[in-house]
């Protein structure tokens, strides 16, 4: 299932299903493309508007459901002692977010994390 997404709603993290262009006919972006910060970036500084993600676009940005609150609170106090200070940061709270979003979607230790 494919979306178009807004890209002021495009997060890290989405894959691209269609390749993204601009007004020039040059290819910015080929399709399966996992989105980072940097080609946010770079497809507002080309005036993009919006961009095919895989999923649903609403999905992403949604916290796991499946999480109790309990442990949500649990995750997010380590994580918030992982990050410390730095999720001061705009670009390390985004990381935080998905960091959050994707151990509360996966179980076991957090090892994707220093």
């Amino acid at each position: 299932m494919s979306a178009v997404c807004p890209l002021e709603q495009a997060a890290p993290g989405m894959e691209l299903t269609r390749e993204v262009w601009n007004t020039q006919g040059m290819c910015l972006l080929a399709a399966g493309t996992v989105l980072t910060t940097r080609h946010l970036k770079m497809l507002r500084a080309w005036g993009v508007a919006q961009v095919t993600i895989a999923g649903d676009p609403g999905a992403h940005a949604a916290p796991p459901a499946q999480m109790s609150r309990h442990g949500r609170e649990a995750l997010t106090g380590e994580l918030e002692r992982m990050f410390g200070s730095l999720v001061e940061d705009p670009r390390m709270a985004e990381i935080f977010r998905v960091a959050l979003h994707l151990r509360g979607t996966r179980s076991g230790p957090l090892d994707f994390l220093p």
